[in-house]
């Protein structure tokens, strides 16, 4: 993902942007340790995803169920809006279990 992204930057940023957000530099995302997911939400046969904005994505509710669940929605992210994405924030000492758990 960050090689294509960066390709495209590189090339002056010419033609459809490859992805809605900006990717991480590699194993920075918390999608490397297996506690992010992204996902387009579809309902009643309309799908939300990246092109959709910030309202209209708190509109079908979907942002209020995940944070009251005690997960952060890529939605607030002041930097890099991502909309589709959802994480859990693990502390150091998990994310040490995670990286022993799971390294080669």
């Amino acid at each position: 993902m960050r090689a294509r992204y960066d390709a495209w930057v590189r090339g002056g940023k010419k033609g459809k942007k490859p992805y809605a957000g900006i990717p991480a530099q590699p194993g920075s995302s918390p999608h490397n340790f297996g506690t992010a997911c992204d996902f387009n939400v579809t309902i009643k046969g309309k799908t939300y995803g990246s092109s959709h904005n910030k309202a209209t994505w708190e509109a079908t509710s979907v942002p209020n169920i995940i944070i009251s669940k005690g997960l952060r929605w890529g939605g607030d992210f002041r930097k890099n809006y991502d909309p589709f994405h959802f994480d859990y924030r693990p502390s150091s000492e998990e994310r040490k279990q995670i990286f022993n758990a799971t390294k080669n």
